[in-house]
C-alpha cells in the first residue's frame, strides 16, 4: 500500500516506508527491504532520517503508526558561485531532507552554488538533489596597455586591462581592428576591461625629428626680431628664411640645430627671401581748394607692423606726417588730396 493510502494512526509497513522514501518523503540511511512486516521504532530509525522527538514515548521493539514518522529537515545559506573565481555571493535561505555538508555543489541538477549550514525557519528553496563539485579559479592576468602613433611609434594615454590569456609584450589590436596598442604584464586589481582576443599589429620606423631656432624677421629691414625659439620638424631644411604653416603674412628666419624641445612643430616650410625695404616717412597735407566747407581729410595706408592706419589733416592745416610701409603708396584723401613725400626712411 503507499504512503498516502494509510491513516495517521495506522502502522506502517516495510512496503509504505518503500513508497514514502521513493516520493520523496524521507530519505533513506539505508535499503529498505520490501514486505508487509509493520516496523518497530528501532527499524523506522534505522531505515529513514526521520525527527526523534515524535518517537521519544515509544520503546525500541514498540510498532510505529504514520504520525510518528516525520523527516529531518535541514536548513542552509545557498551561496551564488562563481566559477571564475571560485567565491560566493548573495546567501539565500534554503532547506532539505539531506544533510548536507559544508561545500560546493551541483544543485537540483542546473547551477553550481556553495552550501553552508544555517539556522533559519525560511521554507521557500528545497534543494531536492546534489552532487559534489569542485572548484578551481581560474587564473586572471592584467595588463597596460599605451595607444600607439602608427607614424612615430610613440606611446601614450595607459589603460588597465585583464585577460584569461597570457600575452607577451608587444604591439596589438585588441578584441578587433581599430586602436593599436603597446601591451605588456602589470599588476593591478581593475577588471573593468577585458581582452578577449588580439592580433599583431606594428608600427612604422620612427623618422628622424628635426630640430631649427628660429627668428621672426622685419619685412622692411631684414633684420633679425632679438627673440628666438625652437621649433622641430620631420622636414629636413637648411639655413635660410621660410614661411611656415601656410602663414605667408610672417617671414621667419630658420638655423638648423642638434637639439630642442618638441613643443612647436613646422608641418611645412616655404622658401622665401628677404630685401630690405624700409618704411617711409610721407607727408599730408590738406590745401582746403575744394568748394566744399572746410572739412578734415582722411588717408588710410599700412604702416610699418602691416597694420591698417588713418591719419588725419584740417584744411589749409598743419602739414601731419606717417611711417608708412615700404613699397606702398597711402590713398588718395577723402576728399581728393594726395599725399606728398621727401623719400624719408623712418627712424
Amino acid at each position: 500500500m503507499s504512503w498516502s493510502g494509510i491513516a495517521n494512526n495506522q502502522c506502517v509497513s516495510l512496503n509504505n516506508l518503500r513508497d514514502a522514501i521513493a516520493n520523496n518523503i524521507f530519505i533513506a540511511k539505508t535499503t529498505v527491504p520490501a514486505g508487509t512486516k509493520q516496523i518497530t521504532k528501532t527499524e523506522a530509525l534505522a531505515y529513514v532520517d526521520i525527527q526523534t522527538a515524535p518517537l521519544a514515548g515509544k520503546a525500541s521493539n514498540q510498532l510505529v503508526v504514520k504520525n510518528n514518522l516525520n523527516a529531518a529537515v535541514y536548513t542552509y545559506n545557498r551561496y551564488d558561485f562563481d566559477t571564475t573565481t571560485c567565491t560566493p555571493t548573495n546567501p539565500i535561505p534554503a532547506w532539505s531532507y539531506y544533510n548536507i555538508p559544508y561545500g560546493s555543489y551541483t544543485i537540483n541538477n542546473t547551477y553550481i552554488y556553495q552550501i553552508i549550514p544555517a539556522t533559519h525557519s525560511t521554507f521557500t528553496y528545497q534543494i531536492t538533489a546534489y552532487s559534489a563539485y569542485t572548484c578551481t579559479p581560474v587564473t586572471r592576468y592584467t595588463y597596460l596597455t599605451y595607444n600607439v602613433n602608427t607614424s612615430t611609434c610613440a606611446t601614450s594615454n595607459p589603460i588597465q586591462w585583464w585577460s584569461y590569456n597570457n600575452y607577451a609584450s608587444g604591439l596589438y589590436y585588441i578584441n578587433g581592428p581599430g586602436t593599436l596598442y603597446s601591451l605588456s604584464a602589470s599588476t593591478h586589481t581593475n577588471y573593468s576591461n577585458q581582452i578577449t582576443s588580439v592580433t599583431i599589429g606594428s608600427c612604422g620606423s620612427a623618422p628622424t625629428i628635426y630640430y631649427y631656432n628660429y627668428y621672426h624677421i622685419n619685412q622692411n629691414t631684414c633684420a633679425y626680431d632679438s627673440s628666438v625659439a625652437t621649433a622641430w620638424s620631420y622636414a629636413s631644411v637648411g639655413t635660410g628664411y621660410y614661411f611656415r604653416n601656410g602663414d605667408t603674412n610672417n617671414v621667419y628666419y630658420f638655423i638648423p640645430t642638434s637639439s630642442g624641445t618638441q613643443s612647436f612643430e613646422i608641418t611645412n616650410f616655404a622658401p622665401t627671401s628677404c630685401s630690405p625695404n624700409p618704411c617711409k616717412t610721407w607727408y599730408f597735407r590738406n590745401s582746403g581748394d575744394l568748394p566744399l566747407p572746410p572739412a578734415t581729410e582722411a588717408w588710410s595706408y599700412i604702416d610699418c607692423n602691416g597694420n591698417s592706419q588713418y591719419i588725419y589733416a584740417y584744411a589749409n592745416g598743419p602739414t601731419v606726417s606717417a611711417c608708412v610701409k615700404g613699397g606702398t603708396t597711402p590713398s588718395v584723401g577723402s576728399y581728393g588730396d594726395n599725399p606728398y613725400t621727401f623719400d624719408e626712411t623712418c627712424t
